[in-house]
């Protein structure tokens, strides 16, 4: 094998590992956004579950609620 052949397989075999690199940090990426959009539709259904209260709770008759930032916005009601 000559030099420029022993060049050329090197070079692809760098380019190989680097699309491959690339593909895992893909595919890595894509497997925490899955995980994230999970996550948010967790924290969703919790929210609903927390704001589905009982009639005579008197949490479920005030109009505002202040969330985990502090920002005070308009409650959702679930009559059933």
């Amino acid at each position: 094998m000559s030099s420029r052949q022993a060049g050329r397989q090197i070079g692809r075999l760098a380019r190989t590992l680097r699309t491959n690199k690339m593909m895992r940090l893909v595919l890595m990426g894509e497997k925490e956004h899955h995980e994230k959009g999970h996550k948010q539709e967790k924290e969703r259904i919790h929210s609903v579950e927390r704001l589905n209260v009982d009639d005579n709770d008197e949490r479920a008759h005030t109009d505002t609620d202040t969330d985990r930032c502090g920002v005070q916005a308009d409650r959702v009601r679930l009559d059933s």
